[in-house]
């Protein structure tokens, strides 16, 4: 079993409220969804990876976001978490969407959850270590760092400048590379 840390204080009431303005007309209609929403929210460290997650009757979310993909942490403060005095913290990955890959609404100590976030992703990442998650043709994915990336980026630029100087030459065909 993995060692874990979790973080659960959230301002529920506050939560709430933002959700509320937000759902402006619906509010009356989505309430019980409102407040399942902000007392169900856990945020947990489990491992390499930040578990999110939160159950309602309307929606339900489980996340397992590798913390060496997360990117950034950012806290935001819109009109309604403003006017309800709440922060929402969103983590944004190296998925390539520009939404977030979780938002958490108003953890108390958001600078502190941030810090905690990013803190661990810094020892992660600087300890050479990976989530351990494949890459996309079932390879373990490169550690940060390590050999096996230095010998992939050495491949790669040697690939880079086989391509420029093809491209130089101003080759009518393309010879096919030796693979190893």
């Amino acid at each position: 079993m993995e060692p874990t840390e979790r973080y659960s204080d959230f301002d529920v009431f506050g939560g709430c409220c933002y959700l509320t303005c937000i759902t402006g007309p619906y509010a009356l209609l989505f309430a019980p969804c409102i407040y399942l929403r902000m007392t169900t929210q856990e945020v947990e460290f489990v491992g390499n990876r930040l578990h999110f997650r939160y159950d309602c009757c309307c929606m339900k979310e489980d996340k397992l976001i590798p913390l060496d993909r997360i990117q950034d942490a950012n806290i935001g403060a819109n009109f309604c978490s403003r006017l309800c005095g709440v922060s929402i913290l969103s983590i944004q990955t190296a998925n390539g969407s520009p939404t977030p890959e979780a938002t958490i609404i108003a953890p108390r100590d958001a600078e502190g959850l941030r810090s905690m976030i990013m803190d661990r992703r810094d020892q992660l990442v600087g300890a050479g270590t990976s989530s351990g998650l494949d890459d996309v043709h079932g390879r373990l994915a490169p550690t940060f760092g390590g050999v096996q990336s230095t010998q992939q980026l050495g491949e790669i630029r040697n690939v880079l400048e086989r391509i420029e100087r093809l491209v130089e030459k101003g080759v009518d065909k393309f010879e096919p590379m030796e693979v190893k």
